[in-house]
């Protein structure tokens, strides 16, 4: 059972769609804050769980990089005749 109301879970789900939150932190503190819930790390990601939301974005990738060098080398190709 969460501690927040339903109205304040899809607060939350609307931030979160609009790319808000990039960490669990930054959601447990804007909850703390706009709230005054406290959660831990796990009891946060739980509720996000819940409702499906992941606030981690994918990291940037250079626009240079050539990701079939990379992949070699994460094999161990890179420098083998």
């Amino acid at each position: 059972m969460s501690r927040l109301t339903a109205d304040q879970l899809g607060q939350i789900r609307e931030r979160a769609a609009q790319g808000e939150f990039r960490t669990f932190a930054e959601v447990r503190e804007w909850v703390k804050e706009e709230f005054g819930v406290s959660y831990t790390y796990w009891g946060i990601r739980s509720v996000l769980d819940r409702l499906q939301i992941d606030p981690h974005v994918p990291r940037p990738v250079a626009a240079n990089a050539d990701l079939v060098a990379q992949g070699a080398w994460k094999r161990g190709d890179c420098g083998k005749h």
